[in-house]
């Protein structure tokens, strides 16, 4: 019920709801797009540039607005954590990262395993990732 009329207003100010992802919405403004990510009952909206939030910055505040007039809503301000990853931003860097390092030492607490003694990864330190194959 909540997330038909969620998605119906959010289609009616301009997101797309992905075909892969149910809770993920997708707004283009010329080059700039503004991705809107709903789980259970945490928003998170997010783009590539902040010059993309800025271009449609009403439009984010439209949706804000719009949630918050059908449920109760909590603006938050910028995300610093999301479904257990703890989100750090380095805008001179332009750079992101994803920690989940409080979840994980909850979970080590959790199961008394504060004391266990560390063991190295098994994955060589010096590999380079990269984007393609």
């Amino acid at each position: 019920a909540w997330y038909t009329t969620l998605r119906g207003k959010l289609e009616g100010v301009g997101f797309r709801a992905s075909d892969a992802d149910a809770s993920l919405f997708v707004l283009e403004k010329s080059e700039h797009k503004v991705f809107l990510l709903v789980y259970v009952d945490d928003i998170l909206v997010a783009s590539k540039s902040e010059q993309a939030v800025r271009d449609v910055e009403q439009a984010v505040r439209d949706v804000k607005q719009l949630v918050g007039s059908l449920f109760d809503v909590l603006d938050l301000g910028e995300a610093r954590f999301f479904l257990g990853m703890e989100i750090t931003r380095d805008w001179e860097k332009g750079s992101i990262k994803l920690s989940q390092h409080k979840a994980v030492s909850n979970i080590i607490m959790r199961f008394g395993m504060g004391e266990a003694k560390l063991s190295s990864t098994p994955m060589s330190t010096s590999t380079r990732l990269s984007k393609r194959g």
